[in-house]
């Protein structure tokens, strides 16, 4: 069955959880503690509709948001990363997932070619499946 992206509902927290866990678990001996992502309240982000998942069989199999941040910065999960080191950080949570997809956050004020040019990055680092959160004005006036 192919990848399906959707929204992540109020049941998908423990899986959220499960799968940021496992990316960024190699950081901790590195960093000595555990990264901000991995102690995120995903039921709140989730209650804010800021989650975003790809299935494969009913199944959740990637969680991963590229922000492109109003600033001009980028950050991977909330995570802030340089755009210098934005394909090393991908290669690092890539390299070792069978799914290789994620979602891209773009702010309204950032320019087309900069959402491109993260695209490629991403690609580049072996992502073949690229999603897009939409804004949250227009997430809002669906509800």
């Amino acid at each position: 069955m192919p990848t399906a992206i959707r929204r992540a509902a109020a049941g998908d927290a423990a899986a959220v959880a499960e799968i940021t866990r496992a990316a960024y678990r190699p950081y901790i001996e590195r960093i000595g503690r555990e990264p901000a992502p991995m102690r995120a309240d995903f039921d709140a982000l989730i209650g804010a509709g800021a989650v975003w998942l790809a299935t494969e069989d009913g199944r959740v199999v990637g969680v991963l948001v590229l922000e492109l941040q109003d600033n001009g910065g980028f950050a991977i999960n909330t995570k802030p990363v340089a755009k210098q080191a934005l394909d090393a950080e991908l290669h690092t949570i890539y390299d070792q997932r069978p799914a290789k997809l994620m979602f891209i956050k773009a702010s309204p004020n950032r320019q087309y070619q900069d959402v491109v040019e993260a695209m490629d990055i991403a690609r580049g680092a072996g992502v073949q499946v690229i999603g897009f959160v939409p804004p949250a004005e227009a997430t809002a006036a669906k509800q």
